[in-house]
């Protein structure tokens, strides 16, 4: 036997076991880089889950609040009219406002409304912007609007939609 086929057969072995070595290094590698990240990922759906349910929870309170939320009010002569405006709304939409708050709140008369003009600055937070009162007149049932501006009443055409404030008689 020649030495130096004996060295290139010593040196293919050695490389082969490097070879193994390597082999088994980067499965065993790459099997706990794989267990990681499983358990990276199950970390992340358990923070998504817990994040979701705090979310839930908290729109479960929002709702909560907001039906049992108390509205600042003034009172003036025989009315409790609220301090803030619920915001432009629809037609349809406050009357059902209305109808969810209960304790006979209501849209204003147009009289009401136009006394609600006459007091705003003892009232406070109204827009310069239209107002919706109780009442309809016309085929459409077209609901009269004052506009907070100037105080002019006129029915509402749908081309704005006005603000909503609320009242309702003292007892």
């Amino acid at each position: 036997m020649n030495l130096s086929i004996l060295g290139f057969e010593f040196i293919n072995l050695e490389k082969n076991y490097i070879m193994k070595y390597l082999f088994v290094f980067l499965l065993i590698g790459l099997v706990g880089c794989d267990g990681a990240t499983a358990e990276a990922s199950s970390e992340n759906k358990a923070d998504a889950t817990s994040e979701a349910e705090e979310s839930k929870t908290s729109d479960d309170q929002k709702i909560a609040e907001n039906e049992s939320k108390e509205y600042a009010t003034v009172k003036i002569e025989n009315l409790e009219i609220m301090a803030e405006d619920l915001g432009q709304m629809e037609w349809d939409e406050v009357n059902q406002k209305c109808a969810e708050l209960g304790d006979k709140w209501r849209l204003p008369t147009k009289e009401e409304l136009n006394f609600l003009y006459q007091n705003k600055e003892t009232i406070g937070g109204f827009d310069n912007y239209e107002y919706w009162s109780s009442e309809q007149e016309g085929a459409q049932n077209d609901a009269w609007v004052q506009f907070f501006g100037n105080g002019y009443q006129y029915t509402n055409d749908e081309a704005e939609i006005p603000n909503a404030r609320l009242v309702r008689d003292l007892k």
